[in-house]
């Protein structure tokens, strides 16, 4: 009788781990894909597409062969600066903003 209830409850516990392993797996993948998916929403980590979008919200494009650290930086000094009505910053930001624009360097008229 006890070879018999032994016998039962292995067989069950296999029956219970067959079906639960791959439930806790699914639930595993899904919970890292979430995760990935909330840590793209915050700029300096995100990457890829999550970058682009992001670029979208702050109405700049990616340039031509611009990295994903280059296309960042300028995103996050987009976000740090806001507009101004001809700063020297706005004219320097409008400059790197071209394709194929690194760094720029603004003077006032008639200095050297």
């Amino acid at each position: 009788m006890a070879q018999v209830e032994r016998r039962v409850s292995e067989s069950v516990r296999v029956i219970f781990y067959d079906l639960g392993y791959p439930i806790a797996e699914e639930i595993s993948d899904q919970q890292q894909l979430f995760e990935y998916g909330f840590l793209q929403r915050f700029l300096p980590l995100a990457d890829g597409e999550f970058l682009d979008a992001t670029g979208v919200f702050f109405g700049l494009s990616r340039n031509e062969g611009e990295t994903d650290d280059a296309y960042r930086q300028r995103l996050i000094d987009r976000a740090r600066t806001e507009e101004g009505d001809g700063r020297r910053q706005d004219y320097e930001r409008w400059a790197r903003n071209v394709d194929g624009g690194r760094r720029s360097r603004c003077h006032r008229e008639g200095a050297a």
